[in-house]
């Protein structure tokens, strides 16, 4: 559907005026005219009490009509000073006339090119919204599979710089026990000193001998018993000489030196077991890395999968996490003409029933622009109703002091009635209004858009 007519009467600057489109409409002419009043007398009549302001009736009357023809549906709505009004739908049955009207329009209806106004990430919404994908839980999962893998990555940095500080060691390197060692040492002092002492015992003996023998001599009186006793001191001494061939003799040095590396050899082993340990943990945070990585190639791949499987209103558009792209690179960096023309896809796009843009800004759109515009809106089986600030030859519609320049005047029926007949007639229409809403569902009785 598009608008195959328009009567407006009273609102904001106009008096009355009525358009017969054949096409798209070029609103023209100097401003405080009544360009806007036009533009905003769709956007009253089809999208409701948000979008009605809070002048919204010419200075000096009491009530301004709206009525748009849609072809299918013709939508009349009236609006009064005191804040009421009525809203009618001829070829409507049953059901609230705004949830209709509402049901036609989307968000961009009132003016497309707000959009390329957009913070990014409202932007990114509605294009999320209108094609129906919603990366929204992957996104999480992206950032939460991201932020491990970050972590991950610093742990493999710590680990990696800790590493780098430990020299391999000796792996055939074996922690000594300093106190078994300790022990070892006083058995084997132990065992050097009663040796000791039992070769000092052989030294004394040996020692009487001698003093034997010159007893001996001295003493021939003496000679049998010293020669019985000497007789048995040598058997004894060879005896004792031949166990002392036998005795052990244990070389502590080694030992102590054992003792004097036992705490370098302990840090060596100590070492090697912290830098194995860490080659471990290093390994470990790899292949975390690399699982993560996957993840993320995998999530990145199925958002792709849904793009490309995605309707999008225009080739070239797209988008990521930070928000819309257009031919590959971010919509606010794009040329204006390329912001237009993603623009008004996106607002024919959001409307498929009633295929219908207004353009308040149109000044702002150079002679190549406006051309793209209106031959979109063609290609699209759509209107475009543009304001643009001039008289030019591309304007089809010019207003001149609230009405249609060089149009006969309109009959402005609001003016010309009394004030009692104006009363009776808004008392009769909202009367019509409260008995067509008695056939209405209880959740639409009682919403306040068609009578406020």
């Amino acid at each position: 559907m598009i608008v195959v007519g328009l009567k407006s009467e009273n609102v904001k600057r106009l008096k009355a005026i009525e358009i017969i489109p054949k096409g798209n409409v070029i609103i023209g002419g100097r401003n405080g005219q009544g360009k806007s009043s036009t533009i905003d007398s769709l956007a009253m009549a089809l999208g409701g009490k948000g979008l009605i302001p809070e002048l919204p009736i010419r200075n000096g009357q009491k009530k301004a009509k709206i009525t748009v023809d849609l072809g299918e549906f013709v939508v009349t709505r009236t609006i009064t000073a005191s804040g009421g009004g009525t809203l009618k739908i001829s070829g409507h049955k049953g059901g609230s006339p705004q949830r209709l009207l509402d049901g036609f329009t989307g968000k961009l209806t009132f003016d497309p090119l707000k959009w390329s106004e957009m913070d990014p990430k409202a932007q990114l919404v509605l294009l999320k919204e209108m094609v129906g994908i919603d990366f929204t839980d992957l996104d999480i999962e992206r950032k939460d599979v991201y932020d491990k893998r970050t972590a991950a990555n610093r742990v493999m940095k710590e680990l990696n710089t800790r590493l780098a500080q430990i020299v391999p060691g000796d792996e055939n390197l074996k922690t000594v026990v300093i106190s078994e060692l300790l022990t070892e040492i006083e058995k084997a002092v132990e065992v050097n000193a009663e040796n000791e002492k039992k070769r000092s015992i052989l030294s004394q003996k040996k020692v009487e001998i001698n003093q034997t023998d010159r007893d001996i001599e001295s003493l021939n009186s003496q000679l049998k018993a010293k020669k019985m006793h000497r007789d048995e001191l040598v058997t004894k001494v060879d005896r004792m000489e031949m166990l002392a061939e036998k005795l052990e003799y244990i070389d502590v040095q080694p030992l102590r030196d054992k003792l004097s590396n036992a705490e370098e050899n302990n840090l060596a082993v100590s070492r090697e077991s912290d830098r194995k340990d860490l080659v471990d943990k290093l390994k470990d945070a790899e292949r975390e890395v690399a699982r993560l990585n996957d993840r993320i190639n995998d999530i990145d791949e199925q958002k792709e999968k849904d793009l490309a499987g995605a309707k999008f209103p225009i080739d070239k558009l797209s988008f990521d996490e930070d928000g819309v792209m257009y031919d590959g690179i971010p919509f606010k960096q794009c040329s204006t003409a390329e912001k237009i023309r993603v623009s008004v896809s996106m607002g024919f796009a959001m409307n498929p029933e009633l295929k219908i843009l207004l353009i308040r800004e149109g000044s702002h759109l150079d002679d190549d622009s406006l051309a793209m515009v209106c031959k979109m809106a063609e290609e699209a089986d759509g209107q475009v109703w543009i304001e643009r600030v001039g008289k030019g030859d591309e304007c089809s519609v010019i207003i001149e002091d609230g009405e249609v320049e060089g149009a006969e005047p309109v009959v402005e029926d609001v003016i010309e009635k009394t004030d009692a007949e104006h009363v009776h007639d808004v008392l009769e229409e909202e009367l019509e209004h409260v008995e067509a809403e008695k056939a209405i569902e209880a959740d639409d009785i009682i919403e306040d858009e068609e009578v406020w």
